[in-house]
């Protein structure tokens, strides 16, 4: 008797490939567009500055 195919992992690879999909358009979009993606790691520099800049200044330590 031959094994059942895994139906779950049949279909999570099914949405995996959607998402794929998806994320392939969209960037496809935002290069139409002009738009140019930003290094995760960039983001976060940018994200601590920003917060380093609105942190109440203290002279105690």
């Amino acid at each position: 008797m031959p094994p059942k195919p895994n139906v779950n992992l049949f279909r999570d690879e099914l949405e995996d490939q959607e998402d794929l999909k998806l994320a392939d358009k969209a960037m496809r979009e935002m290069r139409r567009g002009g738009v140019k993606a930003i290094p995760i790691d960039q983001v976060i520099k940018n994200i601590n500055l920003a917060a380093v800049k609105q942190a109440p200044q203290s002279d105690t330590f």
